[in-house]
């Protein structure tokens, strides 16, 4: 919308016509509705990521803590990430430093089996590379 009432800015200072105007907002306009019409993959019930994210995804299948770190920054964000854990136990190593709770993943399990099964990697090596993602977030708080 923004880039709209820009657009008609410029065009107003400008010797362009009205007409060459209204394709470019007309342009801008089907780019927008492509973006929107984007659809939305079902990961699991109540997760749902887009078509792009999805590529971005599968193009980290080689490394299992990239493709768990990309997932999990895709699905929470990294307030989330820094309280959370595996089992919702605080960790020893941040009794004292940590203000909040812990409290445990959502959705960890579903996460857990999804990562396994496009990886094609053990459950340890995920539940790890989830362990060392929430550890690297709380040290950054």
């Amino acid at each position: 919308m923004a880039l709209q009432f820009a657009l008609f800015d410029f065009f107003e200072e400008s010797s362009v016509d009205v007409g060459e105007w209204q394709w470019i907002a007309k342009h801008q306009k089907l780019k927008q509705k492509d973006l929107d019409k984007e659809t939305e993959l079902t990961l699991w019930p109540d997760v749902e990521i887009a078509e792009a994210q999805k590529r971005m995804l599968s193009s980290k299948r080689g490394s299992v803590t990239d493709f768990t770190n990309t997932l999990l920054r895709v699905i929470h964000t990294a307030d989330v990430l820094s309280v959370s854990s595996l089992t919702g136990k605080q960790s020893n190593a941040f009794k004292n430093s940590c203000k909040r709770p812990s409290q445990k993943l959502p959705w960890v399990d579903d996460s857990i089996s999804f990562i396994v099964k496009e990886t094609r990697s053990s459950e340890a090596r995920v539940k790890h590379a989830i362990t060392q993602l929430c550890n690297t977030e709380k040290k950054k708080q």
